[in-house]
């Protein structure tokens, strides 16, 4: 079955570097030429991967191998895949990656392994991924990294583990990942941040750790985050948040504390966040706002506080240039102190 024959149909323009297959194949076809930049072979039956099926296609630069039931990847199943940037092998049942299966792979820029049945990842598996900027292995039942496990990755931008079983973030634990930018840790198992989870990641800029079980918050667990711009804690179960636990964080634009079981905010919580712009403190418990807690936010514009227990308000808390979302709406206020009245949302 020629290219032609494979994109009919479909509504797209044929082109020689591109092939596509989205059903009925068992195995990797034969007939894989080299001139082919572009492999798509997602929502197929293929089962696995044998060595050097791949080893024609010297010119592909996107593999994707998505929504098949792939159970074993051979080490040598992507020999020859020279040029190759975008690996996408997400959505099948891969229990286990052997230890030199990305080895021949050394030109990836993202890899997505999402959606399958990992559990544990061998030490030194994407060492030679030394370009690698994009890593995803959300969606799988892994617990625990091991440090050695993302050494090598050094112009990794964007690490997401979400939806995993990773219950502790210990120190040192995802490696010496100088480059990174994003941390994606969300709908873990997550119970605490303890000091020095986060030691060397001086150019993290967004840190999502929501729908975890998140309690204890160390009050020095953020302080090597000093280019954070966006923290997200949304949704766990936090009830009072250390003084200084924000006063390393001069960068942060966005702040989202939403959905915990905060009982009160505390005089100078935030009072090093000169930049933040955004602050989301509905659905808690909040029954108190110290007069001085919103100190210092000079840049804050949208403060959320809807449904909390707050029974007194004084506007003389809020900066006159903040908008705020209905402080009153789903709260137990009965007086509003006027002191410095915000515009209105």
């Amino acid at each position: 079955m020629t290219l032609e024959e494979y994109t009919e149909g479909s509504g797209k323009k044929t082109n020689k570097t591109y092939y596509r297959r989205c059903q009925g194949l068992h195995k990797i076809p034969s007939d894989l030429q080299a001139d082919f930049a572009i492999v798509e072979l997602d929502g197929n039956n293929i089962k696995q991967l044998e060595p050097h099926v791949f080893q024609n296609l010297t010119q592909c630069t996107q593999l994707s191998l998505s929504f098949n039931s792939m159970r074993v990847i051979h080490p040598l199943a992507f020999t020859g895949l020279l040029s190759l940037i975008q690996l996408n092998i997400s959505n099948n049942v891969l229990q286990h990656l052997q230890p030199k299966v990305f080895h021949v792979v050394s030109s990836l820029h993202s890899l997505d392994v999402s959606n399958n049945k990992l559990v544990e990842l061998q030490d030194h598996l994407f060492e030679q991924l030394r370009q690698l900027k994009y890593l995803v292995l959300s969606g799988n039942g892994i617990h625990i990294i091991h440090p050695a496990v993302l050494s090598g990755l050094f112009q990794l931008n964007t690490l997401d583990l979400c939806k995993n079983n990773i219950a502790n973030i210990q120190p040192g634990s995802v490696g010496d990942l100088t480059s990174l930018h994003r941390l994606r840790l969300s709908q873990n198992y997550i119970k605490e941040i303890a000091k020095g989870s986060f030691k060397g990641f001086t150019n993290v800029i967004h840190l999502i750790l929501d729908r975890n079980l998140i309690k204890n918050i160390h009050f020095e667990s953020f302080n090597e985050l000093v280019a954070l711009q966006k923290l997200n804690l949304h949704k766990n179960s936090v009830k009072s948040l250390p003084e200084h636990v924000f006063s390393a964080l001069y960068n942060l634009t966005e702040l989202d504390i939403s959905r915990n079981v905060l009982v009160e905010i505390k005089a100078n919580i935030f009072s090093n966040l000169a930049r933040l712009v955004t602050l989301f403190l509905n659905n808690n418990e909040i029954k108190n706002i110290h007069m001085l807690s919103l100190r210092g936010l000079f840049s804050l514009k949208f403060l959320t506080l809807h449904n909390n227990k707050l029974a007194t308000l004084s506007w003389s808390v809020f900066s006159s240039g903040s908008y705020i979302k209905d402080p009153c709406q789903s709260n137990l206020v009965r007086r509003l102190c006027i002191g410095l009245c915000p515009r209105p949302l």
